[in-house]
């Protein structure tokens, strides 16, 4: 199955997460196939932005896609793992933060 890349990059809180649930709904129904977050330039993830990942990972499912997260480090890496999201969100890399 083809594999979409959709990047994210700076910071998600609060005032972005509505933009990015936006952006990423019309990405899952304009493409086919898996979707790739890559996160190699996210300095900075919430809880609110976490969840837009969780609610984009679920739609996918239904649709019998996948969602896989690459290049979470730092700030945005502990975020997931503190919040026991590691493997929920197919986190390609599993190193701890």
């Amino acid at each position: 199955m083809i594999e979409q890349e959709f990047r994210l990059r700076g910071e998600i809180d609060l005032t972005d997460a509505p933009a990015l649930r936006r952006q990423l709904c019309e990405f899952i129904n304009t493409t086919t196939g898996d979707v790739v977050i890559d996160c190699d330039g996210l300095t900075f993830i919430d809880s609110v932005g976490i969840a837009v990942l969780l609610s984009a990972s679920r739609i996918l499912r239904i649709q019998g896609r996948a969602l896989r997260v690459e290049n979470l480090r730092g700030m945005a890496r502990h975020a997931t793992d503190a919040l026991g999201l590691t493997e929920m969100l197919s986190l390609a890399d599993f190193e701890p933060a």
